[in-house]
């Protein structure tokens, strides 16, 4: 007999990714999508991005209006 969600292709060797790369195709490119991949495999498409707060003087700093 079988059981409904017993098994699954995805186990803990598996790792999701989100988004897109510039080789998808649209429909991969919203963070919604979500695939997965071996932990084990790498692509040379699959990458991640940093982001931080901008450092340093404030935009426009020092200027004046008139």
């Amino acid at each position: 007999m079988y059981e409904y969600g017993k098994t699954s292709l995805i186990n803990n060797q598996a790792r999701v990714y989100k988004g897109g790369s510039w080789k998808d195709r649209a429909y991969f490119l919203s963070p919604g999508t979500r695939r997965f991949l071996d932990e084990e495999l790498a692509t040379d498409y699959i990458g991640f991005r940093c982001a931080m707060t901008r450092v340093g003087a404030p935009v426009n700093y020092g200027t004046k209006t008139k």
